[in-house]
């Protein structure tokens, strides 16, 4: 059920006013007296249609249209939880006390304020339900209509546009890599390319989002790039028809092996298509027999809860613990499990973690590391260990708080805590940009000099890889018919105890 929670029937507000005729509907002297000046009260609202009001603001935030969710941890209320709302709202006095001084000093603004055009119900509204929810968590928030749409779209896995991955030029946009099969491929557009103008824009007083906006659009939109190609005296103009393109979580060049066939995988974010990401890039480096992995989550700011069981599973057997969830609701309380799907249970592991490593990639790491399959290299994550639900309005917005903590398998809160490395390797600057770390493209086989560029906590975990697989001699050689066992990596812990806590 949708209900307008918008008061534009509501009159004015008055300082001093004199007392409702006799037969108005009053409102109890204990909400009019708030201010030591005199009584303040609506006067065109009842009690009844503010009771009305109330509720409607109340079971907006409970309505049964949940959209998308950083876990899948309890269903949406039904109709008994907005009434119980409704019946607390009717006996707790306290309620509507607080709701009529809300309603007050919107009325009072909407009379008084110098610029009449930033009272508006809407934007009060708006602004009280943003500042309601921030004042909670770092984690809870309001979204608004398109900022709602786009969180949608960033964790779909899917985005609009022509399919290329490009970076900052001084005169635009320099492509780096191109999406297969894309409206840019098909087109012709090649890597090195640079983008100067969008529809006639120009590219190179922009800031690096919003060039990148403008490549972006409705479906079966065409875009006009003006087109700068080394060796080719005069720009090239191309009409590209916009398409649903796939977004990776691996990056484009986040697939390599090292030498000693070490593979190496980079996770930027959990989406809802991350776990088959993650398969496809196996895939590659299973085709090279790699004998060991490094999965780098650095600078990862999480997603999906869902996305983290996926990524876990892969290198879990079926039924192994995942992450711990406990929250308010009695259904919030689950203990999530690897599914099964495709697996990686021979493979040692490293996951490189830091600073900027939050939510589902502390999920992972903290799993992988309680279930002795991973060792972690790098810097203390981030600690966002809580789980948010998101709600549907009816204006199409959105908000979004939090429901429950999350703890690993061994009961480990992540929450503000994070979760410490086993090989710690602190980076000065912190966040060494991807192009320094990441500079081969996918599927260009063992890097020979490029290894120079590689920063100290890949350089580290490479270093503790190929102990790893020196340590388990024959059992990981190429060869070898014979498998590693699920807990072969139970050495990793036998050196110290407080791994990374």
């Amino acid at each position: 059920m949708i209900i307008n929670v918008m008061p534009h029937s509501l009159g004015g507000v008055e300082a001093t006013t004199p007392e409702p005729k006799e037969g108005d509907t009053r409102i109890s002297e204990k909400w009019m007296k708030l201010n030591s000046n005199g009584k303040i009260f609506l006067s065109t609202i009842g009690l009844h249609k503010f009771r009305l009001l109330t509720v409607a603001i109340l079971m907006v935030l409970f309505q049964q249209s949940i959209l998308a969710v950083e876990s899948d941890i309890a269903p949406p209320p039904d109709d008994s939880d907005i009434q119980e709302v409704e019946q607390h709202a009717n006996s707790d006095g306290t309620v509507y006390e607080s709701m009529m001084l809300l309603v007050s000093v919107m009325q009072l603004l909407q009379r008084y304020y110098v610029e009449p055009a930033q009272v508006s119900y809407k934007r009060l509204v708006k602004s009280a339900m943003t500042g309601m929810l921030r004042e909670l968590d770092p984690y809870s928030s309001y979204e608004a209509p398109k900022e709602h749409q786009e969180r949608t779209v960033k964790f779909s896995g899917k985005i609009v546009g022509i399919g290329v991955v490009v970076v900052r030029a001084e005169t635009g946009l320099k492509i780096v890599a191109i999406v297969d099969e894309s409206p840019a491929e098909r087109a012709g557009l090649k890597k090195g390319d640079i983008i100067t103008a969008v529809d006639g824009m120009r590219l190179n007083k922009l800031s690096l989002t919003n060039a990148v906006n403008l490549l972006k659009g409705k479906p079966d939109t065409v875009v006009r790039l003006k087109i700068m190609r080394p060796n080719e005296a005069q720009s090239l103009i191309f009409d590209i028809r916009r398409k649903v393109i796939r977004h990776s979580s691996v990056p484009y060049n986040g697939i390599k092996v090292f030498s000693e066939d070490i593979g190496y995988i980079k996770l930027d974010i959990f989406t809802m298509q991350t776990g088959n990401d993650l398969d496809r890039a196996l895939e590659q480096l299973e085709k090279q027999k790699i004998r060991g992995l490094i999965l780098d989550v650095r600078n990862n700011p999480g997603g999906l809860l869902k996305a983290a069981v996926d990524v876990a599973s892969r290198f879990l057997t079926t039924g192994s613990p995942v992450i711990i969830t406990e929250g308010r609701e009695a259904n919030s309380k689950q203990a999530f499990t690897a599914v099964n799907c495709r697996k990686q249970l021979e493979l040692p592991v490293i996951i490189l973690i830091n600073r900027y490593s939050a939510s589902a990639a502390e999920i992972v790491a903290g799993c992988l590391r309680d279930s002795n399959r991973a060792l972690l290299v790098g810097e203390r994550s981030f600690g966002k260990g809580s789980v948010q639900r998101v709600y549907r309005l009816p204006n199409r917005g959105a908000v979004k708080f939090t429901i429950a903590r999350y703890y690993t398998p061994k009961r480990l809160p992540i929450h503000e805590q994070g979760i410490g490395p086993d090989i710690e390797v602190t980076t000065s600057p912190p966040s060494p940009p991807p192009e320094k770390y990441l500079s081969f493209p996918p599927n260009a086989g063992k890097p020979q000099s490029g290894e120079a560029l590689i920063d100290a906590q890949l350089r580290q975990a490479l270093e503790k890889m190929r102990e790893m697989i020196k340590a388990a001699g024959s059992c990981l050689k190429k060869s070898s018919k014979s498998k590693i066992g699920y807990n072969t990596w139970n050495f990793l812990t036998d050196n110290g105890k407080n791994r990374g806590r």
